[in-house]
Parts: structure tokens; C-alpha cells; sequence
């Protein structure tokens, strides 16, 4: 990470640390933005972090991320098919 993508996302979390909370970003746990690889495991992460630190400040750095899980489009898919055929019948 360069030192001027450091120094913004310092600034951004600036006001969270000044208060104190804890800060988890999304990039320390793996996620990269704009890459085109699957980001899901450290957001996961991220939020399991979030939920068991009530006060903390969770920081997504802009960008695009890839929140892909196969599991979840297979059901998903798997419940549109059973849909249609449903509505059909």
C-alpha cells in the first residue's frame, strides 16, 4: 500500500480513533479493492470483528470489492428455479 493511500485512510478514520474506538479495515483483514479477486473472507471477518467490539468503527476504503460465495448463489439459484417451476405448475 503506498504512503499516500496510508495517509487517507488515516484521515478517515481520524475521528474514530481521536473518540477512541477501535478501528477494523477491511484492507488489514485481505480485502483490496478495484482487484477482481473475492473479497467475502475478510469482510466476514470484518464484521465478526465489528460484532464481538461494540463501539468499533468499521472502515471500507472506496472501491470496488468482489463479495462472491458460491454457496449462497447456488441456493439462490436453486430457489429461483423451484420458484418458476412452482408458478408454472
Amino acid at each position: 500500500m503506498n504512503c499516500l493511500l496510508r495517509l487517507a485512510l488515516a484521515a478517515y478514520a481520524l475521528p474514530a480513533l481521536l473518540a477512541g474506538a477501535e478501528v477494523i479495515d477491511v484492507t488489514a483483514l485481505g480485502a483490496r479493492p478495484d482487484d477482481g479477486g473475492n473479497d467475502l473472507e475478510a469482510f466476514r471477518e470484518a464484521a465478526r470483528l465489528a460484532r464481538q467490539r461494540p463501539g468499533s468503527t468499521l472502515v471500507i476504503p472506496a472501491g470496488s470489492y468482489l463479495l462472491r460465495d458460491a454457496e449462497a448463489v447456488r441456493a439462490l439459484t436453486f430457489g429461483v428455479i423451484q420458484t418458476y417451476n412452482y408458478t408454472r405448475v
